[in-house]
């Protein structure tokens, strides 16, 4: 599933790279928000809830939070947590719990942004080219999955809604059939 996908995307990353927590973004149906996607990862339970708390936010519009931002600018961005002078719907949380740093990659597949991974440190990292590189690649094959799950779901949706339209339309015959035998008894 894209969950587990996602879940395993960002845990691996992070147990191989030193962040402390990984999440993926998503547009939603109308490409007028991103979304969290399920599937995020933590590396201890007091970090969880920078996911899942009341206050969290679960959609971002563009140019909102690290995620908002990259997925405006289409480019990866880096941020201090700890210095940043820019004000983000989770700057607070993040800095409650302990991020240190953050980082988000844009996933890109013909031409479009499909999703927006991001990852957090408890200790402060400054903008790295070979991270920044590796995360890349790693954006670059999970966009065409993204975009090819995208479409399998849209698949799905609409072989739901043959079949409910057939259904209708054989109740509807069988209806009108009935209807008519009744009319030729009288």
């Amino acid at each position: 599933t894209l969950e587990d996908a996602v879940a395993n995307v960002v845990r691996e990353v992070c147990q191989e790279s030193g962040w402390v927590a990984g999440e993926m973004w998503i547009p939603d149906d109308d490409c007028a928000r991103l979304k969290l996607a399920p599937g995020w990862w933590a590396a201890a339970p007091e970090l969880e809830t920078f996911f899942v708390e009341a206050s969290a936010p679960q959609t971002m519009g563009p140019g909102e939070g690290l995620p908002g931002l990259v997925w405006q600018t289409r480019r990866p961005a880096w941020v201090d947590v700890v210095t940043t002078r820019r004000e983000g719907p989770r700057i607070d949380t993040a800095r409650r719990i302990g991020f240190a740093a953050g980082v988000a990659m844009p996933v890109l597949a013909e031409g479009e942004v499909v999703a927006v991974l991001g990852f957090f440190a408890d200790h402060r990292r400054t903008e790295d080219d070979r991270w920044t590189d590796v995360l890349a690649a790693i954006a670059a094959q999970l966009g065409p999955v993204l975009l090819r799950k995208r479409a399998e779901d849209e698949l799905s949706r609409q072989a739901i809604e043959l079949a409910r339209s057939n259904a209708d339309l054989r109740l509807f015959a069988e209806l009108t059939a009935h209807e008519l035998q009744q009319r030729r008894v009288w």
